[in-house]
């Protein structure tokens, strides 16, 4: 199945079992198929990552790790202790692939998460949040929070046209992290007609 930019923008699915039916169906050609539209999130995202994790040896969580897009950004900046987990079977065998994660995890990332409190340096989520409302999204982040370590980094892409004040607010008031920075605007697709006015942004948060 060709991979339909305009839905994403558009309709996008948001279900858990229609997000894996989707994901399951073009795993095998999303690679090829982003790059040709100039998917930019992966590379941003390990600049951004590069900046506020330093050390190498951090033991790192990927939620919504897809084919493995970000993986191969982390492999070259030498991170090798990432776990990488996804909603989607297909796309962690892509995943897995590249040999870029120490293991990989099937799970949706609405249910608790099979990990015990404080097991990681750092969670990262890069082009997912679009699939989610200001309450899910805290949902989430709580989870990130959860098991992440004390002072530990989460990191999470959005899109720029759905940064609303509720989920600022959302941020602002959650009391397990707290909000380190916001980056400037980052262009989301380099090509792709749907997206050429689309931009992203990083919020990187601590955990406290």
């Amino acid at each position: 199945m060709k991979i339909n930019t305009e839905k994403w923008l558009t309709n996008i699915s948001k279900h858990p079992k229609d997000v894996e039916k989707e994901y399951d169906s073009i795993s095998h050609s999303y690679d090829a198929e982003l790059e040709a539209k100039g998917y930019l999130a992966p590379q941003h995202a390990g600049t951004v990552i590069k900046t506020y994790v330093p050390n190498t040896d951090s033991i790192i969580l990927e939620a919504g790790c897809g084919t493995g897009l970000l993986g191969l950004e982390l492999g070259k900046q030498s991170f090798s202790n990432v776990t990488g987990m996804d909603i989607s079977s297909n796309c962690l065998k892509e995943a897995e692939s590249k040999n870029v994660y120490a293991k990989t995890v099937k799970h949706n990332l609405l249910e608790p998460f099979p990990f015990p409190e404080k097991t990681f340096d750092c969670v990262v989520c890069v082009g997912v949040f679009s699939r989610f409302d200001e309450t899910q999204i805290k949902q989430i982040v709580t989870e990130f929070a959860r098991v992440t370590k004390n002072e530990g980094t989460i990191i999470f892409s959005h899109r720029e046209d759905l940064i609303t004040p509720l989920l600022q607010q959302m941020l602002d008031e959650l009391e397990v992290v707290r909000v380190e920075k916001m980056t400037e605007i980052l262009p989301y697709f380099s090509i792709d007609e749907y997206y050429k006015d689309i931009n992203i942004r990083f919020f990187i948060l601590r955990k406290v």
